[in-house]
């Protein structure tokens, strides 16, 4: 069977093994490669550098060759010194040798396979960190360096990279490719140079200076600008263009063809004409006359900078090349070819003829990928297959003759055949390295090691995976052998088992050899499927489809167990398989992952049984749009915060613009009251003869809050009945006005009690920085509370944010500095900061935290177990891919210390913001802004609101997306106790024309509030149904529905009734599956009317946009009757 993820924790010494630390090494860096036959017995070796080894002084590097063998690892771990293998240490403190490290074939032609390793920061003929280079003959004993490579300069750090480079000029001699990244060629500081070593017929000298190649020896290549650092990264050894001569590749990280740390790379073409002693990368360039005949540039987008020739991916005969980001971004692959442009761009790459595009997306979110590569022939098929990284997960993509012809891979769709997954522990870090080491145990397939960063910095986990013969890819019988499915639930019958499930039983040949017996005649007895670890009971199912089969099943719901049975073929049984579902109808189920195993009973005379898959079903949650309004006056109206009560009403507070001269002038304050259904129950506006803005709401026990603002004014917080929105008492908060302060934060506890936060640069009787953090408290009568006056910060500039309070009156302070907070130090450009203090305003702990980069603190939250949650926007990485511009982050922290559990990082390339946080115990939730594609749905203007679900493990469960055309945002999130989900903020309607799906322009610009249900809406009755920015499938069942696709191509199916489904521009292509000649009707909206449509086939049409495909329907039969403006 073949494998969709295999877990490095399940190795055993048949599929691999680990490296065990190295004794008395403080910093285990390992960079292993294929050393290819170093000793001469048929089987592959392997090399290991150690740079930070301290031998021969500190950090003077080592390099360990182990030999392979077919019993190499068998007991599960490998240590080093290895038993069958040698050690070769540096020569001097300081020099790092073994940080580069490659197979150089055979360079003396005796047979043996020959290493070179780089020490960049060796100082030969003394000059410092010019970098040198050593060239290991093989052999079987009298082992050391036969020659080395001096750098030239100074600081060149000749030898960081090193690479065999094939044969370049055609002399059937193997040459070699060194990279000196801080070389200064032409006086151009840091603008790198490499080295092109020719083989030598005669051998080489002793000793070879770089500085000594002129052409017949070798040639430099020289950077083309200050700061490129070309030769970070440096390939050889295959031929991309197939003219028989092998081609270079030079990495250059800091060129900045599209904008900074967009990187380069330079593909250089083998050729035995003769060349000069120096090449230029300049002249590959178009502007300097390259035509491609050369080589060729490939431009990166975002640290797009380590390019490697990786061999045939795709069986054309031409090898391939891999475009690595190194900070995240998606990876390209580009197909050799018998020609190229002089300049290639990524977006080059997408259509499937020329390359392909790498992404990884997960949850509908999309993932950073980084050290795209080679990963050998590891399932033996004869094609190169590919290796990426994302996270603790290593990503293997098979080779295939259709590889990526549609231009794109998603990692996510691995399923066994096509690729597989390697998962490493979370606890040890995002995998750090993955390399192609050949075959060390001589089963003629390739090998792979995986490098970790370890539990701690001083010892990395260094692993050898074994390969294995396509398609079934079981890495070596591992005691489990089987198939690892992976299934969302959310709602309903959800498949556990994919569709190309193949199940083989085995007999034997004449000769004792194991083969698969024919599917269609030979038996089984039957099946176990059964939940391991069920946890609402009776309401979690297991069913499956046996019709036309001699198969009967039977579910035991009190353990979660169907049964199988009855005499059958195996391909009778593969297709019942196929069919297997999960349910759970509880009402609020457990979130828990469920492992599903399938156990099968050959009914051969000992009842042989096995395990043959396993499925893990992850629980998701699927929003569904309940209503919608788009609220305003002529002008501008924005909402701020959101909050509900028990019984589902919400509250929230914002601020408008009235164009009556009668009322108060200005931009004035305002809260409402709407009641689940969304209507309102009041609407109360407040404001005096300037500007106010209500900020923030709080709502407990009863107790209705409200923080605001006046410009030129006050701070203040007001009392409100909840059932009138009468005002029960204001209070302006003394020391700090709107011209020096602004309130950010409010929150009540069951007492009445109000806390209400945010930064000041005035003074409440402690100022210490420029702007600090405040916090300040009234009880329910309007009382003051002095001893929660707290004035805090460092002497820089920080700011007070959220405030929250759990059931025990501790109230949690949500901040940001700039500085080291009291106790704490800074991490970053900024930090954030949470304060817990007790119920009597005492501080019990300070917690600051972030990345090196600039981190916030905007929203914070406590639910009734007591678990406190901050959620904030990083310009860096809390261990996880960042995305760019901006992400946002989730934290749990330890209520008694404020340790971080965990972090969940979540963004797009485009800028991302929260802006509130809620919860109702078992699930988190965040809303606010976005510029990308944020849960895999398509952005429709510069920012669109969003909000996000998360577990209380931290798992990401549903992202929603909705918005118009231009900069919209979500600024309030409330929860109710059934999981309805309420979203409120702006609307920028420029020109009174952007608005939400069945709705209208107001003003502009809008507010509005959104309703979200995570169960099925629609009845059989009439419903309105709406989708949001995805592809979405909206079902009507009964009644008169109506069915709003909003942005995307979506399904509608109306159901029974009579229906309408809305169309409009833009909006993308709809499938209306059931329309109804004479009972439903095609809505037209945006300014769309009859007129403006093309009627042909199946298809409406505005202008050159189709509109909508009707299943089954001839389109120019209908006329404007069946059609309505809405």
């Amino acid at each position: 069977m073949s494998n969709i993820s295999f877990n490095v924790e399940d190795i055993n010494g048949k599929n691999g093994f680990l490296f065990n630390p190295i004794s008395g090494l403080d910093r285990t860096d390992m960079l292993l490669a294929s050393a290819g036959n170093f000793n001469n017995d048929s089987i592959g070796d392997l090399i290991i550098g150690t740079p930070f080894d301290d031998s021969n002084g500190s950090n003077s590097g080592k390099i360990y060759l182990v030999y392979g063998d077919p019993n190499l690892g068998n007991t599960g771990s490998v240590n080093l010194p290895p038993v069958n293998g040698i050690e070769i240490p540096g020569n001097s403190a300081s020099e790092r040798f073994g940080t580069s490290v490659s197979n150089a074939e055979d360079l003396n032609n005796d047979g043996f396979s020959d290493i070179i390793v780089g020490a960049p920061y060796a100082d030969p003929n003394g000059n410092a960190d010019a970098g040198q280079i050593s060239v290991i003959y093989g052999g079987s004993q009298n082992l050391g360096t036969s020659f080395t490579i001096n750098g030239i300069n100074a600081g060149d750090r000749a030898g960081f990279a090193v690479s065999n480079a094939g044969d370049f000029n055609g002399d059937n001699l193997p040459d070699l490719l060194i990279g000196a990244p801080d070389a200064d060629p032409d006086g151009k500081v840091d603008a790198g140079q490499s080295y092109l070593v020719f083989g030598q017929q005669s051998g080489f000298p002793s000793t070879l200076e770089l500085s000594s190649l002129d052409g017949t020896t070798g040639f430099a290549i020289n950077g083309v600008a200050a700061g490129d650092i070309a030769g970070l990264s440096v390939s050889g050894g295959k031929d991309i263009n197939n003219d028989g001569f092998a081609d270079l590749v030079i990495s250059a990280p800091g060129a900045e063809p599209n904008g900074p740390n967009s990187g380069q790379n330079y593909i250089i073409f083998g050729t035995n004409n003769p060349l000069p002693g120096n090449i230029e990368l300049a002249s590959l360039l178009p502007e300097n006359g390259g035509d491609g005949s050369q080589g060729f540039v490939i431009n990166g987008q975002s640290w797009h900078s380590d390019a490697r020739l990786i061999g045939d991916t795709n069986g054309d005969g031409y090898d391939d090349l891999t475009i690595a980001s190194t900070r995240g971004a998606a990876n390209y692959v580009a197909f050799g070819a018998p020609s190229f442009t002089p300049s290639v761009e990524l977006s080059d790459l997408e259509d499937g003829t020329q390359g392909f595009r790498v992404q990884l997306i997960e949850n509908g979110i999309s993932r950073g990928i980084t050290r795209g590569g080679s990963a050998g022939d590891i399932n033996g098929d004869g094609l190169i297959d590919m290796r990426f990284v994302s996270g603790n997960q290593t990503f293997f993509v098979f080779g295939a003759q259709d590889l990526g012809n549609n231009g794109v891979i998603d990692l996510s769709n691995l399923d066994g055949i096509n690729g597989f997954t390697v998962i490493t522990p979370e606890a040890e870090g995002s995998v750090s390295r993955v390399n192609s080491v050949g075959d060390l145990n001589g089963d003629g397939v390739g090998d792979m090691s995986i490098e970790t960063p370890g539990p701690d910095t001083s010892s990395s986990q260094t692993r050898i995976i074994y390969g294995n013969i396509a398609p079934e890819l079981d890495l070596n019988s591992i005691e489990k052998p089987g198939i690892d499915y992976f299934a969302t639930f959310s709602g309903g019958e959800t498949s556990i088992i994919s569709n190309s499930f193949d199940l083989t039983d085995f007999g034997l040949d004449e000769n004792g050899n194991k083969i698969p017996l024919d599917s269609n005649t030979a038996t089984l007895n039957g099946v176990t499927i059964n939940i391991t670890n069920l946890l609402d009971g009776t309401s979690e199912i297991l069913a499956a489809d046996t019709t036309n089969t001699n198969i009967t099943f039977n579910y035991d719901s009190a353990t979660g167990t169907l049964n199988l049975n009855g005499e059958d073929t195996i391909a009778n049984y593969e297709q019942v398989l196929q069919t297997v579902t999960y349910n759970n109808t509880a009402a609020t189920p457990d979130t828990t992952e469920r492992v599903v195993e399938f156990v099968v009973d050959d009914g051969a005379a000992h009842s042989n049984t096995s395990e043959v898959a396993t499925t893990t079903i992850k629980y998701g949650v699927e929003y569904n749009i309940d209503w919608i309004q788009q609220l305003g006056g002529e002008k501008d109206d924005s909402i701020r915060d959101l909050v509900t009560d028990d019984q589902g009403n919400i509250y929230f507070v914002g601020e408008n613009v009235s164009s009556n001269p009668n009322q108060n002038t200005g931009r004035d304050r305002f809260i409402a009251k709407m009641n689940p259904a969304g209507e309102f129950e009041w609407f109360k506006s407040m404001g005096r003869t300037d500007v106010d803005g209500a900020t923030n709401v709080t709502f407990n026990n009863g107790h209705l809050y409200v923080a605001s603002d006046q410009s030129n004014g006050g701070l203040f917080v007001t009392k409100h009945d909840p059932n009138t929105g009468g005002e029960i008492w204001e209070r302006e908060l003394l020391g700090i006005t709107r011209s020096n302060s602004l309130v950010r934060g409010i929150a009540s506890d069951s007492q009445g009690n109000v806390y209400v936060s945010g930064d000041t640069s005035g003074d409440l009787g402690g100022h210490l920085g420029s702007r600090d953090a405040f916090l300040v408290s009234y009880d329910t009568n309007g009382n003051a509370r002095p001893e929660w006056t707290k004035q805090l910060g460092t002497s820089l500039s920080d700011h007070g944010q959220d405030v929250a309070v759990d059931s025990n009156g501790n109230v949690y302070l949500a901040a940001q500095t700039k500085g080291d907070w009291p106790g704490e130090e800074l991490v970053g450009d900024r930090d954030a900061v949470v304060v817990k203090f007790n119920s009597q305003g005492t501080e019990e702990w300070s917690q600051q935290l972030g990345t090196i980069y600039e981190d916030t603190a905007t929203a914070i939250i406590v639910n009734e177990q007591g678990e406190v949650y901050l959620a904030g926007e990083t310009r860096g990485t809390f261990g996880q891919e960042y995305f760019g511009n901006g992400d946002v982050y989730l934290a749990k922290l330890d209520s008694t210390n404020g340790e971080t559990d965990w972090v969940q990082q979540l963004g797009t390339s485009q800028g991302d913001f929260v802006r509130d946080i809620d919860t109702n115990g078992n699930r988190i939730y965040i809303s606010g802004s976005t510029g990308g594609d944020l849960g895999g749905v398509n952005a429709t203007g510069a920012a669109d609101p969003y909000f996000a679900t998360f577990n209380q493990q931290g798992e990401l469960l549903a992202t929603k997306q909705i918005g118009t055309e231009v900069t919209d945002s979500a600024w309030g999130i409330g929860v109710s106790e059934d999981n309805s989900v309420y979203i409120a903020g702006l609307i920028s309607s420029v020109g009174n024309s952007n608005v939400l799906p069945g709705e209208t322009a107001k003003g502009q610009t809008d507010s509005f509030v959104i309703k979200y249900s995570d169960t099925e809406i629609a009845t059989e009755g009439d419903d309105s149904l709406y989708g949001d920015n995805g592809a979405d499938t909206l079902n009507g069942l009964g009644g008169n529905d109506t069915l709003t696709g909003w942005y995307g191509d979506d399904t509608l199916e109306g159901g029974s009734g009579s229906d309408i489904f809305v169309l409009g521009e833009g909006q993308g292509i709809d499938t209306i599956v059931d329309f109804s000649v004479g009972e439903d009707i095609i809505g037209l909206s945006s300014g769309l009317t009859f007129n403006d449509l093309t009627l042909s086939g199946n298809e409406i049409i505005s202008g050159t946009e189709t509109l909508a495909t009707l299943t089954g329907i001839n389109t120019a039969t209908l006329g404007s009757d069946n059609f309505t403006i809405v």
